[in-house]
């Protein structure tokens, strides 16, 4: 059996379970099984994105890099696979690097352009229907709601 290195994985992201929406040049995902809300920034989003199970975490860094505009460390396409895992919003377990740096170092190194380059997936706990007992159905953009009824707080109410 060949062994596979780091920057040859193939990440999957999940889909089963999710709704997800895009808010200008970030993603919204809803977990449903979890009850979870994520927003990606545009970083994060396009690995998301770009995880389909055929893609190298090398060719991510390229694809990331070509939409930038700009030159991008392999590390950043770690620090979102990272945050994607502990977010459960991929297939399976990654094995990253020893030497994966925090965001903390990251935005050190990076310098201008860490705001642009740092990936982010900010997260928070949304109560489930039955306890919240007032949505009809989970949601993230008003469209996904039977009118009159809006999407506020990722339920249709």
């Amino acid at each position: 059996m060949p062994t596979t290195t780091l920057k040859q994985q193939l990440p999957r992201a999940r889909q089963e379970g999710l709704l997800f929406s895009p808010l200008n040049d970030e993603l919204v995902i809803y977990d449903t099984e979890r009850n979870k809300a994520h927003s990606l920034n545009r970083v994060a989003s396009m690995v998301w994105k770009n995880c389909d199970g055929a893609t190298t975490v090398s060719q991510l860094r390229e694809l990331i890099a070509q939409e930038l505009n700009t030159t991008v460390d392999e590390q950043v396409v770690w620090l979102a696979l990272q945050q994607l895992e502990r977010n459960r919003l991929l297939e399976g377990r990654m094995q990253t690097p020893g030497n994966l740096i925090s965001r903390r170092e990251a935005a050190r190194r990076f310098g201008k352009v860490a705001g642009i380059v740092i990936p982010l997936v900010a997260s928070a706990m949304i109560p489930p229907a039955a306890a919240a007992n007032t949505c009809n159905m989970p949601c993230t953009i008003d469209a996904q709601c039977t009118p009159p009824m809006t999407c506020v707080a990722l339920c249709c109410t």
